[in-house]
């Protein structure tokens, strides 16, 4: 027993010590990724029609289109403009 105890505990620092996660260099998880796209997400449901969002970024502005039963709905958050008041 004690034959396998030294070299099994030498396998096991080896093996802890070369997977470490290494640390993140950047501020940002997203720094290098695409500042301007768009993405339809469709959404399903075990009953029922999915139904699709739109949604097109450009840094912070953000529009959202989806189709409802009263219409089309649309919302636009701009976070580039400092704006406190509703």
């Amino acid at each position: 027993m004690k034959r396998l105890f030294v070299p099994g505990l030498f396998f096991s620092l080896i093996i802890t010590t070369a997977f470490q996660a290494k640390a993140q260099t950047t501020a940002s998880p997203f720094a290098g990724a695409p500042s301007q796209y768009s993405v339809n997400v469709v959404t399903t449901r075990k009953s029922g029609t999915p139904f699709l969002i739109r949604m097109y970024v450009d840094g912070a502005k953000r529009r959202t289109e989806q189709e409802t039963n009263n219409g089309e709905l649309v919302v636009i958050l701009r976070g580039d403009v400092n704006m406190n008041d509703l």
